[in-house]
């Protein structure tokens, strides 16, 4: 036996069994660890209702391959989504859920809807075998050049490329824009949100040498080429009724000479109308019912109009417009849903 040969074999041996070791373990745990997040949030009920909704809803309109697919909520603050398509599975995180309004949720449905439909999993899941498979042969010839390829696998395998990305966020705009008649500011206003995001819990901006994701300012500025026209804005104030006749007894107090504040103090079955009169801000016009933009349209961005909700009649009241489209510091958290 040459034993020069032997003893070369067994730390190449062992170094095979640490990494593999090393690389299960990790896989494992973070199986483990999303389990533990999404059996956390099991109970949450109406989280998993406004995933189920707004998936399908976005689902819907881009027109997704037959062999549905089920939403999950990960019990995470950091904003993302991801889409496990082994498993069939979209997730979104608890993070995101909170910061973002619906229709800021919708678009990031489509853009993910996308990735499925343009066949970008499809060519991530081959350029990642290719990897695989190359990083073994790597690994067999050089047992050092096993570690090499642990660590540079990840990065070699992580992302989109700027094509599909720029391919995403173009495909949902427009099924927002076309198909379900949002504006694609909903998108703008979601990039926005998670650069903001990114910036404050000091965070890497997508963008850097090995990533191959387009910056997030970058994909802010193409998507407002695209779509130049930008929204209004609309300081406004909201009683909320449920028949009307309630409302038609509002509107004769204003006409009466009633402050607005007052009669939502006293009637509005809006949440914390008694707190805020039925103040509830600013909100570029994308963020409200676009039955309520229409009526404010044509009274011409001013006073007071009457329109019909899902639980009754809603009386608004413009109390400013504005051309410019609102910054990330003057928007409440979530927006108007």
């Amino acid at each position: 036996m040459n034993l020069r040969k032997s003893t070369a074999v067994i730390p190449a041996a062992l170094l095979w069994t640490f990494v593999a070791t090393l690389c299960l373990g990790c896989a494992s745990q973070t199986v483990r660890v999303r389990n533990m997040q999404l059996e956390s949030v099991e109970g949450a009920a109406p989280a998993y209702r406004r995933v189920i909704n707004l998936g399908t809803k976005a689902a819907q309109a881009i027109d997704p391959p037959q062999g549905g697919f089920r939403y999950g909520v990960l019990d995470e603050e950091d904003m993302n989504a991801m889409v496990d398509t082994k498993h069939k599975t979209m997730y979104v995180t608890k993070g995101l859920m909170t910061r973002l309004n619906d229709k800021e949720l919708l678009c990031v449905f489509a853009h993910e809807w996308a990735h499925v439909t343009q066949g970008h999993y499809g060519e991530k899941l081959q350029k990642e075998e290719v990897i695989d498979a190359l990083s073994t042969l790597v690994a067999f010839v050089n047992p050092l050049g096993m570690i090499a390829s642990a660590i540079m696998n990840p990065v070699a395998k992580k992302s989109f490329t700027r094509t599909q990305e720029e391919e995403a966020d173009t495909e949902a705009a427009k099924t927002l824009n076309d198909r379900m008649k949002i504006s694609p500011y909903a998108c703008i206003s979601a990039l926005s949100k998670l650069k903001a995001y990114v910036e404050k819990t000091g965070g890497r901006e997508q963008g850097g040498l090995l990533d191959s994701h387009p910056s997030l300012e970058a994909r802010i500025a193409r998507l407002k080429k695209l779509w130049p026209d930008k929204p209004k804005t609309y300081k406004v104030s909201f009683i909320s009724v449920r028949s009307g006749e309630e409302a038609q007894i509002a509107l004769r107090r204003l006409l009466a000479g009633e402050p607005f504040g007052d009669i939502a103090s006293d009637i509005s079955t809006a949440a914390l109308a008694n707190v805020n009169r039925g103040e509830l801000g600013s909100f570029e016009e994308w963020e409200l019912d676009a039955r309520i933009v229409d009526a404010i349209k044509k009274r011409g961005g001013r006073g007071i109009v009457t329109v019909r909700s899902t639980a009754g009649y809603d009386i608004v009241k413009v109390e400013e417009m504005s051309e410019k489209p609102m910054s990330q510091e003057e928007r409440p958290l979530g927006g108007a849903g």
